[in-house]
């Protein structure tokens, strides 16, 4: 999902603005994370160029990387919706483990089948109770 959200952001620049972002690319954007080296990069589209991006870094880290490069090229616009996009995304994501957790621990099972194995049901609702504050997701148990 990440290397689809970085896709559709490179998508959205333009030639010139593609090549300032792979440019900064193999420079040091961010404290501690390489650069990519030029040759990984020289002859490298949009899909080419998320590819090495999510090859040379852990998810977050392309998206943290991403983000600089945008603002040091003034682009804030696509800086703050490529943010918002990837704080959407964990929040879907959290909120599927939190109904997955919840689903297989109570009563209100959507499906017999459910065998999530995550341990006892107090751990569970534990787990659930850190994902609700950590996500500002409510639960709903019923």
């Amino acid at each position: 999902m990440v290397d689809e959200l970085l896709l559709w952001t490179l998508e959205d620049l333009g030639e010139d603005d593609f090549g300032t972002f792979k440019w900064y690319l193999d420079k040091e954007n961010l404290d501690g994370v390489e650069p990519i080296p030029k040759s990984k990069l020289e002859c490298a589209n949009r899909t080419k160029t998320v590819s090495q991006m999510t090859r040379s870094y852990v998810e977050e880290t392309a998206m943290k990387v991403a983000v600089e490069i945008l603002r040091k090229m003034r682009n804030m616009n696509a800086a703050e919706k490529l943010t918002k996009k990837y704080a959407e995304m964990n929040r879907a994501a959290l909120s599927l483990l939190l109904l997955l957790c919840c689903c297989c621990f109570t009563s209100s099972c959507f499906t017999s089948s459910c065998r999530l194995d995550v341990g006892s049901g107090r751990e569970c609702d534990r787990r659930s109770e850190s994902l609700r504050l950590n996500s500002h997701i409510e639960p709903n148990h019923q």
